[in-house]
């Protein structure tokens, strides 16, 4: 009789082991799964900060080109404005032609 309830309690803690392992595996499943769609979570996100740095280059040459394409328009329409004084006074400007 002794010798039963002995067996009995081992058998009882068997299966409490075997449940407690069963919910270790299955937690352990729940993170490994978590884990990974972390992993695909920060893939996801480190593409989407790739294409932004990417916009964001091609932003800045684009404005630089602009800006260099706005200084050359400046430029040429400066160069045009003394042309055409010049040709309206005779004379090119200069800082001897001008007397106070």
């Amino acid at each position: 009789a002794e010798l039963t309830a002995h067996l009995k309690k081992l058998i009882s803690q068997q299966e409490k082991a075997m449940a407690w392992m069963i919910t270790v595996q299955k937690r352990h499943g729940n993170l490994v799964s978590s884990i990974r769609a972390t992993n695909r979570m920060v893939d996801t996100l480190s593409a989407k900060q790739q294409q932004l740095n990417a916009v964001q280059h091609q932003a800045k040459v684009t404005n630089s080109v602009e800006a260099s394409n706005m200084f050359i328009q400046r430029t040429s329409l400066d160069s045009e404005l003394s042309t055409h004084r010049d040709k309206q006074d005779g004379f090119k400007y200069s800082d001897e032609n001008i007397i106070l």
